[in-house]
């Protein structure tokens, strides 16, 4: 374990830890085991200096080919928080064959199952070719020790607001509900009705009606005539000439 320190303040305490014991840092880079890169803030960061102090020893301690394969992967695990790290906070960056790399802020996984190679741009920050020193480099790889480092590792613990804040960025959001359009209400005008006076109707008396009585008068029988029958006329006979 080391401590990270810049503008002369103590930054972070970090932490490398291994499945098997190695000073070697390129068989650590290359060990298909599992492997978890631990922070403990010592100081407060603001997100945009945080994840400006993760891209500029990237960039330098890899490849360009190996940081644009990844980089939507990278950039995903680093906007994972939706907090700047905070005095005490603790931040781990995990390795495993099996699932890839996966980020824990407080105690709580915030992504996982990215691809091996995160972890691999992250862990040659800190034992690559160009470490944030010398000293930090080899206090890691346990070539040096760090008794102040050490004791700073068993002694700091997340608070427990901020273990419960980083519990709450995994809770399944509320389904979000379609609005519709808002219509805009149209007052209408009060419509006055004119009230209507009933109108009293003088009775009318009516006349009786007298119903004339119709008498039948019997009726006579049509004296009978005989009927001639016409007599067919015999058709004239046309003289030939």
């Amino acid at each position: 374990s080391t401590i990270y320190s810049d503008l002369g303040r103590d930054q972070f305490v970090a932490a490398l830890y291994t499945e098997t014991a190695h000073n070697n840092p390129q068989i650590i880079q290359t060990m298909e085991s599992e492997k978890r890169m631990e922070v403990r803030m010592l100081n407060n960061y603001s997100k945009r200096r945080w994840i400006n102090l993760w891209m500029q020893s990237i960039s330098i301690n890899n490849s360009r080919e190996n940081f644009s394969d990844s980089a939507e992967e990278l950039i995903a695990l680093m906007q994972a928080a939706k907090s700047a790290p905070k005095k005490v906070d603790v931040l781990e960056y995990l390795f495993s064959p099996q699932s890839g790399t996966s980020m824990r802020f407080n105690g709580t996984e915030l992504i996982s199952d990215l691809s091996g190679e995160v972890f691999g741009l992250l862990l040659r920050t800190w034992i690559g070719a160009i470490p944030p020193s010398i000293g930090f480099k080899e206090e890691l790889l346990g070539n040096q020790r760090n008794s102040q480092a050490r004791d700073l590792l068993e002694s700091l613990a997340p608070d427990k607001q901020r273990v419960a804040l980083a519990a709450s960025w995994i809770l399944p959001a509320p389904a979000e509900k379609i609005a519709k359009p808002a219509v805009p209400k149209i007052a209408a005008a009060p419509v006055k009705v004119a009230k209507v006076k009933a109108v009293a109707v003088p009775e009318l008396e009516l006349p009786p009606v007298k119903t004339a009585e119709i008498k039948e008068q019997p009726v006579k029988p049509a004296p009978s005539k005989a009927t001639k029958t016409a007599e067919p006329e015999e058709p004239s006979t046309a003289e030939e000439i």
